[in-house]
Order: C-alpha cells, then structure tokens, then sequence
C-alpha cells in the first residue's frame, strides 16, 4: 500500500503525519492530541479532543484535500487516569508516551516531560533506527543516586508498507 494519493494531477504524500495518543495523570485541564506533518493543501479537522475526565477517549483527526474531500483519517487515544497510591509525590504530572514513525534510517527517541525539580532522568533503550518494536525505559533519580520511580514505553519503527493508509 503506497502511502501518497493523487489529487487533481497533484500528488500528496502523507506517509509523514504523525498522530499520536498520550497518557496524563487527571489534573482538571482539558487534554488535546494534534497531528504534525500535514502537507501543504491539506487540512485537518479533529473530533475527541479537549477531555478532562479520567477514562480512554479516541480523538479522529480527519484529513481533506484543498477541495475540502476526505482523504484520510487517523485515531489516536488519551488516556486520563487517576493518580495511584503508588504514584511517587510530585511524579503525576510526568509524561513519557509511546512513538510509532516510518523507517527513514535515522534514530529516534523518546524523553519524558514535566519532571519534578531535583530529579535526574536515565533513559534505556533511545536511539533506535532498526524496524521493530524497542522499549524505552526512563529511569527517575533522585539527588542521592536513588532509584525513586520507573517508567517504559515503546518505539515502533515500521516500514512504510507496513502503515495503512486508508482512502476515504
């Protein structure tokens, strides 16, 4: 399955989109996922975002040609949960989120976000270029060397044959 369409003699190529889901800890805000790499031309609508409550909710990103068609569509996941009794104290807000990308040779790697202050972060696993499913795994530290909180995701790399790119 190719991952470019034709539009008007004009050729689109959306194999670069990204849209990705995220998991937060429930903290009152409304949480929103938005794809990047949108090709000129091509506009995108989404349903599904601006959630606040704690449960999955699918966002569809809807993409159209210049013409304002359906060309294609994409869903991705927000995944609000409660903070757990086990959630380390100042650790409900960090996010570090799953990636998948189409092979082009380079490495990829994930990074946590909001980090509580004083805490040092070892990451296993980032730096990939090779097709296949990598786990990354964020080791949090504290000023004495103490291993204080953990958490793994995965990097996928697929071939661009291997993305399905329906055609609306």
């Amino acid at each position: 399955l190719e991952a470019t369409i034709t539009i008007n003699e004009k050729t689109v190529d959306l194999s670069k989109i990204s849209f990705f889901g995220i998991t937060v800890v429930r903290n009152g805000e409304n949480h929103s996922v938005f794809a990047t790499n949108i090709p000129e031309g091509v506009s995108v609508e989404y349903s599904g975002n601006n959630v606040s409550e704690v449960g999955e909710h699918k966002v569809v990103a809807s993409f159209y040609d210049e013409e304002h068609k359906l060309i294609h569509t994409m869903e991705a996941i927000i995944t609000i949960i409660e903070k757990s009794d086990n959630t380390p104290v100042g650790f409900e807000n960090v996010v570090f989120k799953e990636m998948t990308v189409l092979y082009d040779g380079e490495e990829h790697s994930v990074y946590a976000l909001n980090i509580p202050e004083s805490i040092t972060v070892v990451y296993e696993g980032n730096g990939v270029s090779e097709v296949g499913t990598h786990v990354v795994i964020a080791k949090f530290y504290n000023n004495n060397q103490e291993l204080v909180h953990q958490l793994q995701v995965t990097i996928t790399i697929v071939e661009s044959s291997d993305v399905e790119l329906p055609l609306v």
